[in-house]
């Protein structure tokens, strides 16, 4: 009796989990692995940083928005941010980086951004090495450009280059 209810629970617990297994293998990834990204981010992500120009601005977020990047293979967190001068674009990072963050930015979030502030395409953009909301800090680069989340997947800051 013991080994006809072992069996059948075996053959119940295979027909219920088949489909679930079939299904994970199925569904697209969102974004890689963050390792598979080690590769390309010297390459193509640190082109348009310029430590020469860096800049700190004052505003408010007006959108928060993901952009794809084929690049690298992810894609993007860019906030606009409303300033005394105009709006901003800013460049934050991978959203699967920012999603791991303790600070989430929202729109009408108050902040203050430091970064190289570039053209890229002729648009005003900010590649930001740090945003501040309040007394919280949420750090992306360092003052060269290398992003911190190479930490994240195990890249020296001499592989990235």
């Amino acid at each position: 009796m013991k080994h006809k209810l072992f069996v059948g629970g075996l053959g119940l617990s295979v027909v219920l989990l088949v489909p679930v297994v079939l299904a994970q293998r199925a569904a697209p990834m969102r974004e890689p692995p963050p390792r598979a990204l080690a590769a390309p981010i010297g390459s193509a992500y640190l082109l348009n940083f310029d430590p020469r120009k860096m800049a700190t601005v004052e505003g408010r977020v007006v959108r928060l928005h993901q952009v794809p990047n084929t690049k690298v293979w992810l894609t993007s967190l860019n906030a606009l941010v409303r300033t005394g001068e105009g709006d901003v674009n800013v460049e934050l990072g991978p959203a699967w980086f920012i999603d791991n963050q303790e600070l989430h930015l929202a729109v009408d979030d108050k902040i203050t951004v430091s970064g190289s502030r570039v053209k890229p395409n002729g648009v005003d953009t900010m590649i930001a090495t740090e945003v501040k909301r309040g007394t919280e800090v949420l750090r992306l680069r360092r003052e060269d450009g290398t992003p911190v989340w190479v930490a994240w997947i195990g890249v020296t800051p001499s592989a990235v280059r």
